[in-house]
């Protein structure tokens, strides 16, 4: 059997507690199916909807508000085609029909005693400004890039690499860490993200000291910090002195982004966050409210760590990426191959 993925799109309502998909075939003897991966009810839009091919599909929409009241809305009938474009047994058809994919999933290694964040600031986070990279910038975290303009306050502590304060800047708005600091310890975040498309998505980090960016399980970044010395010019500290905003090439279709700061030793911090925008319009933001914020661990302060070394959160094995958008946790394999001809 082929399948097509259809992404149902959604604004769920103020006070919603989650919008649950389920999905039926347009026959009279037909039920109603309730898919559970991704998670399901969910406040995340668009949401994959794996729909079998040469038949034709009801799709339905229900919010769930604070009273338990529920609001419905029912979708189509949707007449899904018969692609000329297959995939292998047991492999699933991108949204842009140009790959597959199936998924290895094991648990999770919980921690034996997990901690809560807490957040961190400091007088030198953030102080030379945001930098965004240009598409090609290397694992090691250099590459060519813009400053965003000191005279937008919003992505600057002060602005001239020299201590300013504890109050202003991405890091400081954003930064936080495990409640027990230790050297050599990772800590760091799960971001669920479907694609409607092929995109550019935009992550900023900074951290003390470095921070690293895993996606699907592959490395892309691990920064060095003596490498953003030389380009930067204000030494190894330049991993958190500047704001880092790197571009993320992600297929169309469910991925994860992990986003991981490490500390070498005494202090700690790491602030991460995900853009859904253009590099103009990332420039161009004066608040929050001129982002198209995905993520961003500001939202996570006095929450449980989710990835961590030293048992304080959840690890996984290597090749695979933690899933914390699922319940409970997994840790997932994303495995790609080329389409087939039907």
């Amino acid at each position: 059997m082929a399948y097509a993925i259809y992404n149902i799109t959604f604004t769920p309502p103020p006070g919603s507690y989650g919008v649950l998909i389920e999905y039926r075939e347009n026959t009279s003897l037909s039920t109603w199916i309730t898919p559970t991966s991704p998670g399901n009810p969910t406040l995340s839009s668009p949401y994959p909807l794996a729909l079998e091919e040469g038949k034709s599909w009801y799709i339905g929409v229900t919010s769930i508000g604070k009273t338990c009241t529920q609001g419905r809305k029912i979708i189509g009938p949707i007449n899904v085609p018969v692609s000329s474009t297959c995939c292998p047994p047991t492999y699933t058809l991108s949204v842009d029909g140009t790959y597959c994919y199936k998924y290895n999933d094991v648990d999770a290694t919980p921690p034996s005693a997990g901690e809560n964040t807490v957040a961190k600031t400091a007088s030198a986070y953030s102080t030379c400004g945001t930098y965004i990279y240009d598409a090609g910038w290397a694992i090691d975290g250099t590459g060519t890039s813009t400053q965003i303009s000191l005279s937008n306050p919003f992505w600057k502590n002060g602005g001239t690499c020299a201590d300013h304060n504890t109050t202003d800047g991405p890091l400081n708005r954003s930064g936080l860490w495990a409640t027990t600091t230790t050297s050599d310890q990772d800590i760091g975040f799960s971001v669920c993200i479907t694609a409607p498309t092929t995109k550019t998505y935009y992550v900023g980090i900074g951290c003390d000291n470095l921070g690293i960016i895993n996606l699907d399980g592959t490395n892309i970044l691990t920064q060095d910090p003596d490498a953003l010395a030389i380009q930067y010019g204000v030494g190894v500290n330049a991993t958190f002195k500047v704001w880092h905003v790197y571009p993320v090439l992600i297929t169309a279709g469910p991925h994860v982004i992990e986003l991981i700061g490490h500390n070498v030793a005494i202090f700690a911090a790491m602030g991460a966050e995900i853009y859904n925008n253009t590099k103009a319009q990332i420039q161009a933001a004066t608040s929050y409210s001129g982002l198209n914020l995905v993520f961003s661990t500001k939202d996570y302060r006095g929450q449980p760590v989710q990835l961590a070394s030293d048992d304080t959160g959840y690890s996984c094995p290597s090749g695979y990426a933690l899933v914390a958008c699922e319940d409970p946790y997994i840790c997932r394999q994303l495995l790609t191959t080329s389409t087939t001809t039907c």
